[in-house]
């Protein structure tokens, strides 16, 4: 006792402790009064939250009338305080989002009342209210739109189906009109029926003499069969054929162009080959009139070795003479000589007449130098051929039996030619020579034998002169000269001696060679113009071949339709053969039953009338049906929901209150062992019992205290209790297991054992189910939620404020709140023995608070 008293002497002589545990009794009060005033009715004053609704409904016609279910909607919504409305633009809503004004937006789209007239339709579709909402603004005000928006929706929901109702109702008032036009009908079709027996009489009759004339269909179906049979098959041969024929066609169009290509190359080939054999004609014409005059191959060559020949004889005359003249000069003896100034001047005559016949010949050397290489070494029938092969190449055709004469004419052609241009040679040289040589004509080669022949007298006169001359006065080279030239002209001679013969056998192959070329050229128009018949002729085969080839691929393709129709046909032969047998069954049928039908008529009459009569009753009944707007809005609900409450609470404060005030009494205690020296004694040399009643005697009364001040003060702030004296109870019973908990672990662990109780408040905060119901919480915080005092305390204080959980859950909350405080005390008791025992009585960590915080050294 005497501890006790020295604990409570201590706290009223310390005036900082004795008002820090009058202030901790009041925490509790305070803590649970600003909390839940804070949220004491938030669903009271939900026309205080701002919902705007933005209606963008287009109005439309429905059996006959003008429905605008978004005007309706707002002009409700107008009329309800449960939210607070806010009608708005699109633009201003979305702005409102994004400025927090609002807390949701409800948007009525353009097809809302289109929508609502669809239920009737194939494919109905739903009228959708657009709901957005801004969940980060505030969770709970989200739940609290979201709930209008469905009230709303259900509002929707029932206008819309009294709205139906009303035009059903409308449908059944017509279909009590149809009835009664029904039952019109019925006494109709009751008179039609008996109309109906007689004609079924008839029809009878009739259906016998089909079903006969079926039978007999079905014998003659038979034959039909084998025939068509043959009939495919023969198609099938013609379907064969026409399409070879119509792969074909794409060769013969090829074929004829081809043709067409060949014809007109041999129409081109053709008319060169005429032409040519004009020209060879006129050509060997020419040949035949100029061939006398002319020497060949042999003659003409023979004639150029002595032209030769003379010019190196006048070439040493020439010489002899100079040096002649020298050596009179140099000898003036000689010069006086007679014999020898004869023999000079004959010297000097002779070089005259030799260096005369020098230039003349040394002209027709040159002028006949041309035909020597133009005739010489010339073989003319392998032009022809290399003509030949180049046409073939060209596509031009011979006659493989006149292809050797063509190449002879060709031959002599050439030849032709080439004697063309030596005509010209020699008539070049002619008139070359003419100027030269006195009045000689020496276009012909007669002329010039004559003038061999007169240069040979010539130099045989020379030769006579020189042989006279003294010897000494000859000149050797000049003597040798003189024999060179007359040997030059001797050969001059030979050369042209067998001239005429030779020309007199050319001309005569000329003659007839131009003969047969004349002929060919008499035969080459006929040849042209069978070429030009022939051209044309392919050009109008080839025009045809389109026609042709198109044709025959229309008849292909018709051939192939005609193949497969009959194929078809004579697949369908044996269901055909079915279908008649089965129309001959189906013919007796009809035969065999025209009794029962008969029969049937007669009891279609008998029901129409029953028919006529139930309709008539039925169009009285519907008449007398009277269905008006409570009839629509009783279809539109149905049922009514009747709420009763089996305990009633009345706002969300006293909702949360039993939460809240287990909170504040657990932080109270918690405060108290922050504030208060748990661990100071008060008077040594004292037990540990002692000690633990001086303790637990402070807290017991700091507990009863609080446990008693905050239901006490929150009564009079307005919270209503059901059963005062139960809330009072549970109020104090716990306070003193949380105090006596707290006081345990700040005795035993100190610091960290308040540490531990705030660890505990966050077990008891989450799993004491004073929020949400435990069936919706963590499987964690369920496991735990038996085990925790806060568990029971809120249990019976909604119990005693609210009612709904009966007595007996006061009695278990107390009895194992009392349990709680129990093992509180008595790990209290064990904790205070131990630390008297280590000798740690009196010491504690607060009250070296700022040692602890001093910097360390």
């Amino acid at each position: 006792m005497k501890m006790i008293k020295n604990e409570f002497k201590f706290i009223f002589k310390n005036k900082l402790i004795a008002i820090s545990l009058l202030a901790i009794m009041f925490i509790p009060f305070m803590y649970s009064i600003f909390f839940l005033k804070s949220v004491w009715d938030p669903y009271g004053t939900t026309q205080n939250l701002p919902i705007a609704v933005v209606n963008k409904d287009q109005a439309v016609e429905f059996n006959g009338q003008k429905m605008h279910a978004g005007d309706d909607m707002v002009k409700e919504l107008r009329k309800n305080k449960q939210l607070g409305w806010r009608f708005v633009s699109p633009e201003k809503a979305e702005q409102g989002m994004k400025d927090q004004e609002y807390y949701s937006v409800i948007t009525l789209p353009e097809n809302f009342s289109k929508n609502a007239t669809s239920v009737l339709d194939n494919e109905p579709k739903k009228m959708q209210i657009q709901f957005k909402t801004n969940d980060s603004l505030n969770y709970i005000g989200e739940v609290i739109s979201e709930v209008g928006a469905s009230t709303l929706n259900t509002q929707v929901r029932q206008a819309v189906t009294t709205a139906y109702a009303n035009t059903m109702f409308d449908q059944v008032k017509e279909a009590g009109k149809g009835f009664k036009d029904a039952a019109t009908g019925a006494q109709q079709l009751n008179d039609g029926s008996v109309a109906l027996t007689d004609g079924l009489k008839v029809y009878t009759s009739g259906v016998d003499q089909v079903n006969d004339g079926v039978m007999t269909l079905k014998t003659g179906v038979t034959p039909l069969a084998s025939g068509v049979n043959q009939l495919a098959a023969g198609s099938g041969q013609l379907n064969t054929g026409l399409q070879t024929l119509n792969g074909k066609t794409g060769e013969l169009a090829a074929g004829t162009q081809q043709l067409e290509a060949g014809s007109e190359a041999l129409q081109t080939g053709l008319g060169q080959y005429t032409s040519g054999v004009g020209t060879l004609s006129n050509g060997l014409g020419q040949l035949s009139k100029t061939g006398n005059d002319l020497n060949i191959n042999g003659q003409v060559v023979k004639l150029a070795d002595g032209v030769t020949a003379l010019q190196a004889g006048s070439s040493q005359i020439d010489a002899g003479l100079k040096a002649m003249q020298k050596k009179l000069d140099d000898n003036p003896t000689l010069a006086s000589d007679q014999k020898y100034q004869e023999a000079l001047a004959s010297y000097q005559a002779a070089q005259k007449q030799l260096q005369g016949l020098q230039d003349t010949f040394a002209h027709l050397d040159i002028a006949l130098q041309p035909i020597i290489d133009k005739v010489a070494g010339q073989d003319y029938s392998i032009k022809a051929q290399d003509i030949i092969d180049t046409e073939k190449a060209a596509g031009v055709t011979f006659p493989s039996d006149k292809e050797d004469q063509i190449k002879a004419g060709l031959t002599q052609q050439l030849k032709a030619s080439a004697v063309d241009e030596a005509n010209q040679i020699v008539a070049g040289v002619a008139t070359t020579v003419q100027g030269q040589v006195s009045s000689q004509d020496l276009q012909k080669l007669a002329d010039a034998m004559q003038q061999s022949a007169v240069m040979l007298q010539s130099l045989k006169q020379i030769q006579t002169g020189l042989d006279g001359v003294p010897g000494d006065a000859k000149n050797p080279g000049l003597v040798a000269g003189m024999d060179t030239l007359k040997q030059g002209i001797e050969d001059l001679q030979d050369g042209t001696k067998n001239m005429p013969a030779l020309m007199q056998k050319y001309t005569a192959s000329v003659d007839a060679l131009a003969s047969g070329s004349a002929q060919l050229n008499q035969k080459s128009g006929q040849l042209n113009s069978g070429a030009q018949q022939l051209a044309n002729g392919t050009q109008q085969l080839n025009g045809q071949v389109p026609a042709l080839t198109g044709g025959v691929s229309q008849l292909a393709n018709g051939s192939q339709a005609l193949f497969g129709g009959l194929s078809q046909m004579q697949a369908q032969i044996p269901t055909l053969t079915n279908g008649v047998d089965q129309l001959a069954l189906g013919t007796n049928q009809l035969a065999g039953n025209s009794s029962a039908l008969l029969d049937g008529s007669s009891q279609l009459a008998d029901g129409s009338g029953v028919l006529s009569k139930a309709l008539k009753a039925g169009s009285d009944q519907v008449g007398s049906i009277k269905l008006g707007q409570k009839n629509a809005e009783q279809f539109a609900a149905p049922s009514e929901l009747k709420h009763s409450h089996y305990s009633n609470v009345p706002n969300y404060g006293h909702a949360l209150a039993p939460y809240v005030l287990s909170v504040a009494l657990f932080v109270g205690a918690i405060v108290f062992n922050f504030a208060f020296p748990i661990r100071k004694i008060s008077m040594t040399g004292q037990s540990a019992t002692a000690w633990f009643f001086s303790k637990i005697m402070v807290g017991g009364i700091m507990a009863v205290a609080m446990g008693l001040i905050e239901p006490g003060l929150m009564m009079l702030a307005g919270l209503n209790f059901d059963h005062p004296a139960q809330v009072f109870t549970i109020s104090v019973m716990y306070a003193l297991a949380s105090m006596a908990i707290v006081m345990f672990l700040s005795m035993a662990l100190d610091n960290p054992g308040r540490f531990l109780a705030m660890v505990l408040l966050m077990l008891q905060l989450g799993g004491s189910g004073g929020t949400f119901p435990m069936e919706v919480t963590n499987h964690f915080y369920n496991a735990v939620h038996p085990y925790l005092p806060m568990t029971y305390s809120i249990l019976g204080l909604r119990q005693g404020i609210t009612s709904g959980l009966g007595s007996e859950q006061i009695s278990q909350s107390v009895i194992i709140l009392t349990i709680f405080t129990l093992i509180g005390l008595v790990l209290l008791w064990l904790s205070m023995v131990v630390l008297q025992k280590k000798g740690l009585a009196g010491k504690s960590q607060l009250d070296n608070n700022q040692e602890l915080q001093a910097v360390e050294h």
